[in-house]
């Protein structure tokens, strides 16, 4: 392979894959390579594995194949497999995927890079080791021109959830220094980003590593000082973690979105036991209530599992009750998915797959109902907005967000403007909804610059 050859990556998975090829891609160019937007017509196609579960492990194999298809065309092409798929299956993909040239798990992005330089790179074999310390790199080129940045505070979990294969693809809890992550959200909100997401596997023990207890209320007071930064979010708060601290913090600091992040998984006890959560329902129960008392107004999102092994139908009738009870915002769900090397695998009373889809159906119909009532309520309502870009199925529209919904995951605001851009911040008022999106129309002309407080932020 040469520099100044074309890379095209293709990114599987959640938004911390997305932060890894941002990394690859900035590498790469570094290096000189030159990154494209059509696998047809590079030099180098990356695949950005998922490996967590099987439905992602399917499509990361399917979306290799398929683009190992364009080697017939282009016999010099050179297809690279990188990260979770990778780092969990290395040896069965070698004989699996013949057609892929190279396979690199998590951590090894340097490797990768002198591989596409110099394909007389020896490629790692067997399994890896990771690294005892956060693996920090310099290099990080964020694709598109959208306001929101994600930004990687830890890697790898401590928690061992029997169902979660993380700590075995992606290690042990490993905190950045506070200084480096200060620094890279510094870089990202000169480059233009308005809102920072802070992501990990588990966001509230970052630094307890390092300090032995969660520094995340420090970060969050550290990274609001940054002139021009409009929201910080976070993703991915587990319910054991979010203190009062935490919760103060929310409530108090103007950058810091009212929203938390709580997945959950699941609310009966005899399943949280059998899942390790090392949580009971009272205290979620509890939880929510300080929080909705402590954040007026504040929006919760979470995830949860149906069908683990031993769930009964007193035990989904459990959950749903409860998903009726509290109307989460937001409500992700999936049916459990049997991941070897998990406590969970060797479980008795698997749950079979028909009533695991079942179950999800149900979950996710009364989740739809409670949404659709929701926005039903907010017609009338004014938002604070931060514009993303134009609608892809409707030029003339733009999709925008308030700070109670995350991007890619949840819903949005649709409305029409002009001279608009991505990252205004506008205040709009909601008219009527299509499906789960509420549909605004601008009330204010637009404001590049501050938000108004978040007294404000709301209104009817």
């Amino acid at each position: 392979m040469f520099k100044n050859a074309r890379v095209y990556i293709q990114t599987l998975g959640c938004p911390k894959n997305e932060v890894d090829s941002e990394i690859i891609r900035g590498s790469l160019e570094s290096e000189g390579f030159r990154i494209c937007s059509d696998p047809e017509e590079a030099d180098i196609v990356i695949v950005n594995s998922c490996g967590f579960i099987q439905e992602a492990k399917e499509e990361s194999i399917q979306t290799t194949l398929l683009l190992a298809a364009m080697k017939n065309e282009n016999k010099s092409r050179k297809l690279i497999l990188y990260g979770c798929l990778g780092q969990r299956y290395r040896r069965e993909l070698k004989k699996l995927l013949p057609e892929v040239d190279a396979i690199f798990g998590v951590e090894e992005i340097d490797s990768l890079v002198n591989y596409c330089g110099n394909e007389k790179t020896i490629e790692p074999e067997g399994d890896r080791s990771f690294a005892p310390r956060y693996v920090e790199y310099s290099q990080r080129k964020i694709a598109t021109d959208r306001p929101h940045a994600y930004l990687k505070i830890s890697e790898g979990c401590d928690n061992h959830c029997s169902y979660c294969a993380i700590p075995g693809i992606r290690g042990p809890l490993r905190s950045r220094l506070i200084e480096n992550v200060i620094k890279e959200a510094q870089t990202l909100v000169d480059s233009g980003v308005k809102e920072i997401i802070l992501i990990a596997q588990d966001t509230t023990s970052y630094g307890v590593d390092i300090h032995g207890s969660s520094e995340l209320v420090r970060l969050l007071r550290e990274i609001s000082r940054i002139e021009n930064l409009g929201w910080i979010r976070i993703l991915y708060a587990q319910p054991r973690g979010v203190d009062e601290k935490l919760i103060r913090e929310i409530s108090e600091n103007e950058k810091v979105c009212n929203y938390i992040d709580l997945p959950l998984q699941h609310t009966s006890d005899a399943i949280l036991r059998r899942m390790n959560r090392k949580v009971t329902k009272k205290q979620i129960c509890d939880l929510i209530e300080r929080v909705r008392i402590a954040v007026p107004g504040v929006a919760l999102r979470t995830t949860l599992i149906v069908g683990f092994p031993g769930e009964t139908e007193a035990d989904f009738q459990e959950l749903l009750d409860f998903a009726q009870e509290v109307c989460f915002d937001q409500l992700g769900a999936f049916a459990y998915s049997r991941e070897e090397g998990t406590k969970a695998y060797g479980l008795s009373n698997q749950v079979p797959a028909k009533i695991k889809q079942e179950r999800l159906d149900l979950l996710m119909s009364l989740q739809s109902d409670i949404i659709f009532r929701a926005n039903e309520k907010r017609v009338g309502e004014e938002f604070e907005v931060l514009v993303e870009g134009r609608e892809a199925a409707l030029d003339s529209r733009w999709v925008c967000r308030s700070e109670h919904q995350a991007p890619e995951i949840d819903n949005c605001f649709l409305t029409t403007g002009l001279n608009l851009k991505a990252g205004d911040f506008v205040r709009v008022k909601v008219v009527g909804q299509e499906v789960y999106d509420l549909v605004a129309e601008l009330k204010e002309p637009k404001r590049s610059g501050n938000l108004t407080s978040r007294a404000l932020r709301t209104s009817g």
